[in-house]
């Protein structure tokens, strides 16, 4: 998918205090007007940089309990790096509301969490370091803000244990599910015309008087 950098939104990393690595995530999106029925893609972006890991935990409030068995699949990862990841939307009419929609924990498992809206999620993982949210069937109550928070797990070389670094929350990106109401119009308008016309072009069939009128002629 390309992307323009005038879709990119970037946040601030988290550093590990003991000199391990450093990570920073980014929210993109290849467009963020989209029409019903139209496929929308966001990006979750992960960088890493720095030394080897050494120690250091954050517990963060990314959930992933609400689980849809028939909607989990796998991933792989790197042996010594994994991401857990959550997506959030908030609706900005009816007051603002922000609720999890989906979520891939650190060992691949996808879950959909429940929403007001008959579209469809999924999450796809494109390469190591990044996480593809698609919504399918987009509707106008899909329109609002979405981010991602991420959680980074290494290997710790020292100790050969699975460390949990600080979370990260990215930039929000604002989706809009244009009405096309102008389009819907129009089509309509012209099949009332067209029908309209069709009216007036048949032929009239003669009163009842005329037709007595020449029967007595």
């Amino acid at each position: 998918m390309t992307l323009s950098p005038d879709n990119v939104l970037q946040h601030g990393g988290a550093t590990d205090p003991t000199g391990g690595p450093s990570f920073s995530v980014a929210i993109q999106s290849d467009g963020t007007n989209v029409y019903p029925w139209e496929t929308a893609k966001m990006e979750c972006s992960l960088s890493v940089s720095g030394s080897s890991p050494k120690t250091g935990a954050h517990t963060g409030t990314c959930f992933l309990s609400n689980t849809h068995k028939s909607d989990a699949f796998f991933f792989t990862h790197y042996d010594d790096l994994a991401y857990e990841v959550c997506w959030f939307f908030t609706r900005l009419r009816g007051g603002q509301t922000t609720n999890q929609i989906a979520s891939v924990d650190r060992f691949g498992v996808v879950r959909k969490d429940d929403r007001n809206s008959s579209s469809d999620i999924s999450i796809e993982r494109t390469d190591t370091h990044t996480y593809l949210l698609n919504i399918h069937g987009t509707q106008d109550s899909d329109s609002g803000e979405y981010h991602c928070v991420a959680t980074p797990w290494y290997l710790s070389a020292s100790t050969g244990s699975w460390t949990q670094a600080g979370e990260l929350t990215s930039s929000r990106i604002f989706l809009t599910v244009k009405f096309a109401g102008v389009g819907l119009f129009s089509l309509v308008f012209g099949l009332v015309c067209a029908h309209c016309c069709c009216r007036n072009t048949m032929h009239t069939p003669r009163s009842r008087n005329k037709l007595m009128d020449l029967e007595m002629d």
